[in-house]
């Protein structure tokens, strides 16, 4: 089993390659139906509704303080049937968001190594060979 973390606008991306979506939001996408929450790793509403960046940094920090690193990943693998996994919320790859909090603590904590998945674009297509014209065609 693979751990990546992504956002829930990637959700097509991930299905195509298998891999499922286990939500660690504190709310949960209308848009998108999640089989699998793990509230106990989510924020809180207060922290992503009025927390400084430092009071949210601070609150998450003792969120994952409670946390196993070893029985969450179990529990992950048990839930999940073993198949590769996303952990997602709302935010993309480039902003802040507690995942990869989450995803960084684990690694440091049990050396499995999570990181953002990032779908393979298709290749471009080669252009068409195309044979200029002859400047002895009509001869």
């Amino acid at each position: 089993m693979k751990i990546y973390t992504s956002y829930f606008g990637n959700a097509k991306a991930l299905a195509k390659e298998g891999i499922k979506i286990v939500s660690i939001a504190c709310w949960q996408p209308r848009f998108l139906s999640v089989p699998v929450v793990m509230s106990d790793v989510a924020p809180t509403p207060w922290m992503v509704k009025k927390a400084s960046h430092q009071q949210y940094l601070d609150a998450y920090r003792q969120i994952l303080s409670r946390l196993n690193p070893y029985e969450f990943i179990e529990r992950l693998e048990r839930t999940c049937g073993g198949s590769d996994v996303a952990l997602c919320c709302y935010e993309k790859p480039d902003d802040f968001c507690h995942r990869h909090l989450l995803a960084q603590y684990l690694t440091q904590q049990t050396g499995v190594e999570i990181k953002e998945f990032v779908s393979t674009p298709p290749a471009p297509k080669k252009p068409e060979k195309i044979e200029p014209p002859s400047l002895f065609d009509d001869l």
